[in-house]
């Protein structure tokens, strides 16, 4: 499932508890376009919480762009037909 949301990309697996610059990147929220995964696998993606078809959860997801601004990400979104946008801060 893609979408374009707002996220902070991460620097590594480790994670913000285990290095220091995951901590730094966790302050830091890019608009992105992010595919979300609704089944689980063996690989390391990062996890978002979010509502998917009325079921909330923890989801993988993997980022496949990240936009300079609000404008590029919805002209990107046209093109690639994603219709999912969500820019609010609040993630």
């Amino acid at each position: 499932m893609d979408m374009i949301r707002v996220v902070s990309p991460p620097h590594c697996r480790k994670g913000p508890a285990r290095c220091s610059e995951c901590r730094k990147a966790a302050r830091v929220k890019k608009i992105c376009h992010i595919h979300v995964y609704t089944t689980t696998s063996e690989n390391f993606r990062p996890i978002i919480e979010m509502e998917i078809r009325g079921i909330p959860g923890f989801y993988e997801y993997e980022i496949i762009e990240v936009f300079e601004s609000p404008n590029d990400a919805i002209e990107y979104a046209k093109r690639n037909d994603i219709s999912n946008i969500d820019l609010s801060m609040g993630r």
